[in-house]
């Protein structure tokens, strides 16, 4: 994982691009390593591992230009595509793309619009990457848990906390694999 909590300035900005021009691991890319990743397109062009990007909408426009929501999908899956990553573009239901195949993950609520609650995503696509998922699964996986987890949480309150999240895992794991 590789961006969250980072910090921009000019000493991190050469840590990732020198991270991304070497790394041949399956990563995640979140946080400010996409706002630098943003200014190093070139980056994305010749990567050897398999990237998982995570931007929500501000941070998708830094990439590519849209104007209507309508064209959310098609610039996505381009974008995926002719990038080779995975795409995970937060929002409400978010929406993953590989290029080849596009999935909208249905878990979640406006209430999880909170402070710390990328990051919280980001590890858990992370975690399932660490345990040998592919990228795609990974990424499907961990939104919806994320999702699931967040839609726990916001029966009880207003507003969805990633510390609460984070609570919640081990619970809706254990709901998952039930169903």
């Amino acid at each position: 994982l590789l961006g969250s909590g980072l910090g921009l300035n000019e000493e991190n900005e050469q840590l990732v691009c020198r991270l991304l021009k070497n790394i041949k691991i399956p990563t995640v890319i979140d946080g400010d390593a996409l706002s630098i990743l943003s200014k190093h397109l070139e980056l994305l062009e010749n990567h050897e591992g398999p990237w998982i990007l995570t931007p929500h909408h501000g941070e998708f426009k830094r990439f590519v230009n849209f104007n209507q929501t309508s064209e959310l999908v098609d610039q996505a899956n381009a974008f995926a595509k002719k990038y080779h990553v995975t795409l995970v573009l937060k929002g409400p239901h978010t929406l993953i793309s590989d290029g080849n195949e596009t999935y909208r993950i249905m878990s979640g609520n406006k209430g999880m619009s909170s402070a710390g609650m990328g990051d919280t995503l980001a590890g858990i696509i992370s975690s399932f990457l660490g345990q040998g998922y592919l990228p795609k699964d990974a990424a499907i996986l961990g939104t919806y848990l994320h999702g699931l987890c967040g839609d726990e949480v916001y029966k009880e309150n207003y507003t969805v906390v990633a510390s609460k999240v984070i609570d919640q895992i081990p619970q809706m794991m254990k709901k998952m694999k039930k169903d």
